[in-house]
């Protein structure tokens, strides 16, 4: 002002945060009775919070090329900068035939609303069907470790009938009958 001689001096410091990218992190088990089932444990961090996540699918032919486009199936959210989400698929609803296969993966948008949402994926993950003879083979595999483990069972139970026959002998000279 040029009316006041005395000057009054403010500073000002300005910060920048960017907006990070979210994460992504999920771990995959497949049932152990049935392999098409499949069960996700996943942890999801973000700064400011989160838009959407997604579960996205593509089915692979034989030679694991793309067959049409990939499907997209929303999943529910919280709320918090962290969180953990859980999910089921079964692959045998998808109707895959000898050989065939699909690939999936989880993806995460973050609410950035001056830039529009950034999106993270999770690692991929590829199942493929077991053709025909695979299938065979597979049975004829499980069905030699079963024999296998069946004459083993036989023989211990052998081995222990004779022990079981030589301590019943002891006890009859040490009883006298």
């Amino acid at each position: 002002n040029r009316k006041n001689p005395k000057t009054d001096t403010l500073n000002f410091g300005l910060q920048v945060i960017p907006d990070l990218w979210p994460e992504i992190n999920v771990v995959e088990v497949s049932d152990s009775l049935q392999s098409t089932l499949r069960y996700f444990n996943g942890e999801l961090s973000d700064d400011y919070g989160f838009t959407n996540l997604w579960f996205v699918y593509t089915l692979l032919d034989n030679a694991g090329k793309e067959i049409g486009s990939e499907m997209r199936y929303a999943l529910s959210l919280g709320s918090g900068t962290k969180q953990r989400f859980y999910h089921f698929f079964d692959l045998q609803r998808l109707g895959l035939k000898d050989g065939s296969g699909v690939s999936y993966y989880f993806e995460i948008a973050d609410n950035d609303g001056v830039k529009g949402p950034k999106r993270a994926r999770s690692q991929q993950f590829v199942f493929k069907s077991l053709t025909a003879i695979e299938s065979k083979e597979l049975v004829d595999k499980n069905s030699s470790d079963i024999e296998k483990q069946l004459k083993e069972s036989i023989r211990d139970i052998k081995q222990l009938q004779r022990e079981a026959e030589k301590l019943n002998r002891k006890l009859n000279i040490v009883t006298g009958k």
